[in-house]
């Protein structure tokens, strides 16, 4: 059985998600950001097989070195965003109190893969906007979008390296064709679904328009 933990981290409340086969003590983690110490009792005794992450900004990654020294997982991330794991400027972690340099990663990914661990095949999307390489993981009917999609909004795109139209791009071509009962585990904020931010959620639904996508009725 997997089940799914979410960790708001930090003053910044980045949630990490760790995957969690509790039947073989295996896992997968998600986006270790800053202060990965409510992570370390769940992953006691566990063989974490991999560490994902959605994109390269300080903020997902800061707990990576930590991670990888204490498991030995494989770090994923995007090739277009690989170059700012090891990089405070890149990275956008620029205050002297906090320069984030995490460890580079041990697979560098296109988009388009899927990977296998926990006995699961995980979908990635290549979702560019928020920053160059950020990417989107499918498990089944799951989601984990990082800042690309959250509850009520669309991730940044005011920030070095994002990009608005393609971001938009992003959505029309790889989620706005998924099912509708898609649940949506943002990288910030309160898990959503595709149906309800069809509905409700402004930029989305002009992105939607554009693509000739019509909102789900409410049951």
């Amino acid at each position: 059985m997997i089940r799914v933990l979410g960790f708001p981290l930090s003053v910044l409340r980045v949630n990490c998600y760790v995957l969690l086969d509790t039947g073989a003590r295996r896992a997968v983690v998600i986006d270790p950001g800053l202060g990965v110490t409510p992570l370390l009792h769940v992953l006691q005794d566990v063989r974490v097989e991999a560490v994902l992450l959605t994109h390269g900004h300080f903020d997902h990654i800061a707990g990576v070195g930590t991670l990888r020294s204490l498991t030995g997982a494989p770090v994923h991330v995007h090739a277009d965003d690989a170059l700012l794991l090891g990089d405070p400027q890149l990275n956008l972690s620029l205050l002297p109190v906090l320069r984030v340099v995490a460890p580079d990663p041990d697979v560098t990914l296109r988009g388009g893969e899927t990977l296998n661990f926990l006995g699961q095949t995980i979908e990635v999307l290549h979702t560019p906007g928020h920053s160059p390489g950020s990417v989107c993981y499918r498990l089944g009917d799951l989601l984990f979008t990082g800042d690309t999609l959250e509850a009520g909004k669309l991730g940044r795109t005011d920030l070095p390296g994002s990009d608005r139209q393609a971001l938009a791009r992003s959505l029309r071509e790889r989620i706005l064709p998924l099912p509708p009962s898609t649940r949506i585990l943002p990288g910030h904020g309160m898990p959503t679904d595709l149906a309800t931010e069809l509905r409700t959620n402004p930029d989305l639904r002009a992105v939607a328009r554009t693509a000739g996508v019509q909102p789900v009725a409410s049951p």
